[in-house]
């Protein structure tokens, strides 16, 4: 059984066909790099176009990413704004002034940002008043409030 393979992997023969690849293996490459040498000029070409084809296609995806920065870039910016005007926009209510509200069981109704100084719910007292003073002209406080007063 010397000529099976043993526990270690090393198969009977095996030597014979290193050294004999190794014999060979000095032609093969002799002659290959002969074979390339007269081709090398055709080949410098080739590689010189194909280095330009890549540049420029490196270039061009250079190019689309620099366009895709500014968009994305310019989007981000916008996001920003909007998210600094939102934050802006709440109301801003201290903290004691919550605990204090907490503490009283009040329900706080949202009030809209930038409304003007009535509250949402008087809306319609001005709106009645405003139908009735629409035929009404005052020329002194005075008449103005005995007309507020009588209503």
């Amino acid at each position: 059984m010397e000529g099976d393979s043993d526990g270690d992997g090393d198969m009977s023969g095996g030597e014979t066909e290193r050294s004999g690849g190794s014999s060979r293996g000095p032609d093969r490459d002799s002659s290959a790099e002969e074979a390339d040498e007269p081709d090398s000029d055709d080949s410098s070409e080739m590689d010189e176009s194909e280095c330009e084809r890549r540049r420029m296609e490196c270039v061009e995806n250079l190019a689309d990413l620099e366009r895709q920065f500014t968009v994305l870039r310019e989007q981000l910016y916008h996001e920003r704004i909007n998210h600094v005007e939102h934050q802006l926009a709440e109301p801003h209510v201290a903290k004691p002034v919550t605990t204090y509200l907490k503490m009283l069981q009040w329900e706080v109704l949202p009030y809209p940002p930038y409304s003007p100084d009535i509250a949402p719910s008087d809306f319609h007292l001005f709106r009645s008043m405003a139908h009735g003073l629409a035929d009404q002209c005052f020329h002194s406080y005075e008449e103005a409030k005995k007309w507020i007063d009588s209503g």
